[in-house]
């Protein structure tokens, strides 16, 4: 199991309560959508 108020998540009760409501409600096909979506950082900063 997940432990979403450890490291690195730190989530409050209520945010694993919209965590796992939203997870919940998720299609089969959405699940799987999630594994594909990148999570990009950068070091640069936006220009105004």
């Amino acid at each position: 199991m997940i432990q979403y108020s450890e490291k690195p998540f730190y989530l409050s009760n209520e945010q694993i309560k919209w965590v796992e409501q939203t997870y919940g409600n998720m299609t089969f096909e959405e699940k799987i959508g999630q594994l594909f979506c990148p999570i990009v950082f950068t070091k640069e900063k936006k220009s105004s």
